[in-house]
């Protein structure tokens, strides 16, 4: 597939949030996602004449993003998952994901709500990373399963088991905590 740099920054455009979010999320860390997504496109770019338009292009794109992720935290045998009561981007004053939540509820629920939050992302964190990047795409992202199998490169079934045992690992940790 041969594609001009013009139409690429315009796919760029239409994917970079999405993107972003992903490796956000499975980073944890606000640097770290904007560098692994600018790797993403940049790896994107190079590879464009490899996508064979069997999937949608984000679909390819969330493969890259995945595998990338894979391979620094393989690296750096660093894996975490992202707080989303912490942004790095909050100085404008918007509040918080967790802020709009606890909207209206008092101090000992908003205290409960963030101690469940905090369990879960321990949890989370603890997972094996076949799991964590299945139930993220699928409980996070909203992604069908079959563009979650296209993504991890792996049949259905595969992909239906990870998220079976990564909600069964999930419920345990959570049940330690």
């Amino acid at each position: 597939m041969e594609i001009s740099v013009e139409a690429f920054e315009e796919l760029v455009k239409v994917n970079s949030d999405r993107i972003f979010n992903l490796c956000y999320r499975l980073s944890g860390n606000y640097n770290d996602a904007n560098d692994l997504a600018q790797d993403v496109f940049v790896q994107a770019f190079k590879n464009i004449k490899g996508f064979k338009e069997q999937s949608n292009f984000s679909t390819w794109l969330h493969r890259i993003a995945v595998n990338l992720w894979i391979n620094k935290t393989k690296r750096n045998k660093i894996v975490k998952f992202v707080a989303i009561d912490k942004q790095d981007d909050d100085e404008d004053g918007k509040k918080s994901i967790i802020e709009h939540i606890f909207d209206g509820l008092t101090p000992e629920q908003i205290e409960e709500k963030r101690q469940l939050e905090e369990n879960v992302r321990n949890a989370l964190e603890n997972l094996n990373e076949d799991y964590k990047i299945a139930v993220v795409l699928k409980y996070v992202e909203g992604k069908s399963l079959e563009e979650i199998s296209k993504i991890c490169n792996c049949s259905i079934g595969t992909l239906g088991s990870r998220l079976s045992r990564g909600l069964k690992e999930l419920e345990k940790n959570l049940k330690k905590s």
